[in-house]
């Protein structure tokens, strides 16, 4: 479930940033309309704290690739394959953009945008759709349906930074029973 909310996480690191360059208070900086650090943190709240949730998100970023790094499990052929890269994009136009348009002048907004924020979460884990995180897309990972060569009949939902085909051996590590991530195999990287 960690990793889970990780990936949410990371997934919301860029509409953070956004919101922090787009409610930060820069001109009290220039006009000295702050006369302290405090008032200037108080006058800024919201900025600060998506700054420091954007923070969170890229730290999260590190934590999974730090993770997939001790893949140990056993490689799987893949039978089928199928891109489905676009989910990439349908997550980011759905979820993220018109987020950016909340009005965070507003208290009321902000309080709603929180909520939403956290509803989209429990809702992105529960029905399995965190994996598709534009995040990731940036840095080069891309999403897979396959079947692979084993017992398993039901698709698996692959997350791999490789370019994989129906000819590929991969090692993964399991998100949950239907989404994995995947590097290929040692033997075939050489």
């Amino acid at each position: 479930m960690f990793i889970k909310i990780k990936f949410y996480l990371v997934s919301l690191s860029f509409l953070f940033m956004l919101i922090f360059l787009l409610t930060f208070d820069i001109n009290a900086l220039r006009d000295n309309v702050c006369n302290d650090f405090v008032s200037l943190l108080m006058g800024n709240w919201f900025s600060i704290l998506s700054l420091i949730m954007a923070i969170i998100g890229i730290l999260c970023y590190v934590s999974v690739r730090f993770e997939l790094t001790g893949i140990q499990n056993p490689p799987y052929k893949i039978k089928e394959i199928k891109n489905l890269n676009y989910e990439y994009m349908s997550f980011m136009l759905t979820y993220i953009i018109p987020l950016v348009c909340f009005d965070f002048t507003n208290t009321r907004y902000i309080i709603i945008f929180l909520i939403l924020i956290v509803m989209m979460g429990f809702l992105s884990i529960k029905m399995e759709i965190y994996y598709a995180n534009p995040i990731f897309a940036l840095f080069g990972y891309k999403i897979y349906r396959v079947k692979i060569d084993d017992n398993i009949n039901s698709d698996i939902i692959l997350i791999s930074i490789d370019y994989l085909d129906n000819k590929s051996s991969v090692r993964w590590i399991s998100l949950d029973k239907s989404i994995w991530v995947a590097t290929l195999s040692n033997k075939e990287k050489i």
